[in-house]
């Protein structure tokens, strides 16, 4: 097993996706997914 944490977590440290805190979870919406596969999309494509 690895000791770090999986990747999603990094993307939120480093502002990639923008979390919500609900009733002490860190919550991600469709649409936040959405923009950021938009974004890598575009990125690749360059």
């Amino acid at each position: 097993m690895s000791s770090q944490p999986p990747k999603r977590y990094f993307r939120l440290d480093e502002g990639d996706l923008q979390a919500t805190r609900i009733r002490g979870c860190v919550r991600v919406s469709v649409e936040e997914i959405r923009r950021f596969e938009e974004t890598l999309k575009e990125m690749l494509w360059r």
